[in-house]
């Protein structure tokens, strides 16, 4: 080792440099001391490296082994899938086989279900059919000896009824004649008296007079038309083809003298023949056309049309589909009804207007009510007021009577 110098033997040996000297050595050892705890800090550091490089180094031997076992496992569960999977396809050939056999089996099954059903369900049908032709037989049997009670009692009622009709029709006619007896007495002493009422009676008197008359032929009139509309029946009546042409030329002749009075148009055509009464149809003809020519509008001339045609029951709900039907229409214009007044117009005695405007018995549209009732017919009626009215009469055509 070398001398140390005059400055170093001085600041060793306590002269007057030896402060700097302290200083030094305080330095020095903080210095030291630092660079020891570094050192063990690196120490440290060092070790705790080492140690998370062991453990990393582990780890990664871990990783390394974890995933070569889990490779090998990967290669076992394909082996595995592959395996079950060529034994699923062997058990799903099995199954088809199975199923195919099963499905044939069943269908052979089914058949034979279907056959014994059937055989089932004829052997009880041939049973029904037995028990259902005693059981017709039996009834056609029953119903044969009812059908012979219903003629047999037909037949009374036939005779019973054209008894009391026969006695109905005499009380009628007696009742007529005792009623007309006095009221024609009655006629006779006014047209005695209508000679001399000019001299006997004063203006009121007169008017009283008159009206006494007109009372006395309105029960003359009303008295025969209830007669006829008593007697008006089918009951024992022979039934003939009526020419609904002819028979209106009749009524327009009857009429003749009021058509020319009011100038009245009576537009018809052809018309189709009915099967009936020809009597009775000559009377609803009459009573209709009447009400037309009746029942006018003031300073309006009369138009009636009168039209009769083959039809069918669509037209009507209340006609037998099985059946055809004469279609008789009479129409005009004249001063119309409310419509609200209904089947009350057919009624006896029901007038829809004052006697002293349209005079009349309230009998005509009830009568032709009944003899289209007596030929198994019906009426309708449509009207407005002020335009006037139609009255349609269904009437049916029996088959092979009525060529149109």
């Amino acid at each position: 080792m070398d001398n140390p110098s005059p400055r170093t033997a001085s600041f060793l040996t306590g002269g007057h440099e030896a402060p700097e000297i302290e200083l030094l050595r305080a330095a020095l050892h903080q210095a030291t001391a630092e660079a020891s705890a570094q050192s063990k800090e690196a120490q440290r550091l060092a070790a705790e490296l080492a140690q998370v490089r062991r453990e990393l180094a582990f780890q990664t031997e871990q990783a390394t082994w974890r995933g070569k076992e889990l490779e090998f496992a990967d290669r076992q569960l394909l082996r595995e899938h592959i395996r079950t999977e060529r034994q699923a396809d062997e058990l799903l050939q099995v199954n088809r086989g199975l199923t195919d056999a099963l499905d044939e089996l069943t269908a052979q099954n089914q058949e034979m279900e279907r056959r014994a059903a059937e055989l089932h369900i004829a052997n009880i049908e041939l049973a029904y059919q037995n028990s259902e032709k005693d059981k017709r037989a039996a009834e056609l049997a029953a119903a044969n000896r009812e059908l012979d009670f219903q003629n047999r009692e037909k037949e009374l009622r036939a005779a019973e009824l054209l008894e009391a009709i026969a006695e109905l029709e005499a009380f009628a006619f007696v009742s007529s004649h005792d009623l007309q007896e006095p009221l024609r007495k009655m006629l006779l002493w006014l047209d005695r008296l209508a000679d001399t009422k000019e001299r006997l009676f004063n203006d009121k008197e007169k008017q009283h007079f008159d009206q006494i008359v007109r009372a006395a032929h309105r029960m003359r009139q009303l008295i025969q038309d209830l007669y006829t509309y008593s007697r008006v029946n089918t009951v024992g009546k022979e039934y003939e083809r009526v020419n609904l042409e002819e028979v209106l030329g009749e009524v327009t002749a009857d009429l003749e003298p009021v058509i020319t009075e009011k100038g009245a148009v009576l537009e018809t055509g052809l018309l189709c023949p009915v099967y009936g009464v020809r009597a009775q149809f000559r009377l609803l003809l009459h009573h209709l056309l009447d009400n037309a020519l009746k029942f006018t509008r003031p300073g309006v001339t009369p138009h009636i049309r009168v039209s009769a045609e083959e039809t069918t029951a669509e037209e009507e709900p209340a006609l037998s589909p099985q059946s055809s039907y004469c279609r008789l229409s009479v129409a005009d214009n004249g001063i119309g009804f409310d419509v609200s007044v209904g089947e009350r117009i057919f009624q006896v005695f029901q007038r829809l207007h004052a006697q002293d405007v349209y005079p009349g018995t309230g009998i005509g549209l009830a009568l032709v009510r009944k003899i289209a009732v007596a030929h198994k017919g019906i009426i309708r009626a449509r009207s407005t007021v002020g335009e006037g009215s139609e009255f349609t009469l269904y009437f049916p055509m029996p088959v092979g009577q009525i060529d149109v």
